[in-house]
């Protein structure tokens, strides 16, 4: 329910605090995960548009959410690509800055999950 409420108001700050409070895989990473898929696109969304600050959070959520897409769902397949490609290009930055060893292992992995799901 805060996911929800934390991404009505549109405010990528608010969505960052709401996920500091809940671990990923608690919040998303179950399954099924109990975001609707339209919630996973919004939240992919808010949390790419500035992978400057507080970028450790918001790569461990983006990676969850990317898994988490339903691949048959209709609304995933309508917006997927789009809401993707922005995300792939957006990592493909942050790498090209040399982020801290920690980020950029994440970083490479969700650079991977999300070329993967691209290409599928």
């Amino acid at each position: 329910m805060a996911f929800y409420q934390a991404l009505s108001v549109a405010d990528p700050a608010i969505v960052v605090s709401t996920c500091e409070m809940v671990c990923p895989t608690i919040a998303i990473g179950k399954d099924p995960c109990p975001l609707e898929q339209p919630v996973l696109l919004s939240l992919i969304e808010q949390l790419c548009a500035d992978l400057a600050t507080r970028t450790a959070v918001k790569l461990k959520y983006l990676e969850e959410a990317v898994l988490s897409l339903d691949e048959e769902n209709a609304v995933t397949l309508g917006r997927k690509n789009v809401v993707l490609m922005r995300l792939f290009k957006k990592i493909k930055e942050l790498l090209k800055q040399g982020p801290p060893h920690d980020v950029e292992r994440v970083a490479r992995r969700l650079f991977l999950v999300t070329q993967s799901s691209l290409n599928c």
